[in-house]
């Protein structure tokens, strides 16, 4: 399983998750899951994040949130974040899943990149959401092919 993971589970990670679905299309093989790191049960993703992913065709107005837990972190075979600090969190409460644990940007070749993170878009514009967005997507399918090795 493969699980996304951000702060509130509501811009970032389900994002990431539905990019990662539409990435495996019928690929039933491999499971995705998005939870945060301080997320309570049961929001919907940002009225941002929802049209950004629709303007891919993507509908994501089912998402509810949910919080990181040890049952998520035992099943998962790697642990996608957006943040060192999300790295650091985790780390601290499970500090089994180091070796499961790694910052989304991570999977794109170094070349051109200044940072490696996916930086947190609530309360920013539309523009700001759709690079997150982008970005995200861009990871998916190294993401993928680093699950299927």
């Amino acid at each position: 399983m493969l699980v996304f993971v951000c702060t509130a589970n509501m811009c970032r990670s389900p994002m990431a998750e539905f990019l990662m679905r539409e990435e495996l299309r019928d690929d039933n093989g491999i499971k995705v899951c998005s939870a945060g790191t301080d997320a309570g049960y049961g929001m919907p993703a940002t009225g941002q994040a929802v049209v950004a992913m629709e303007e891919l065709g993507v509908d994501m107005s089912m998402h509810r949130s949910q919080p990181l837990t040890r049952e998520l972190i035992d099943a998962a075979d790697l642990v996608v974040v957006m943040t060192a600090s999300h790295v650091t969190r985790i780390l601290w409460r499970f500090p089994d899943a180091a070796d499961k644990v790694r910052l989304l940007k991570s999977f794109l070749p170094r070349v051109g990149r200044d940072d490696d993170e996916i930086p947190d878009p609530i309360g920013l514009s539309d523009m700001v959401y759709r690079g997150t967005r982008d970005s995200m997507r861009e990871a998916m399918p190294h993401i993928l092919q680093f699950l299927r090795r």
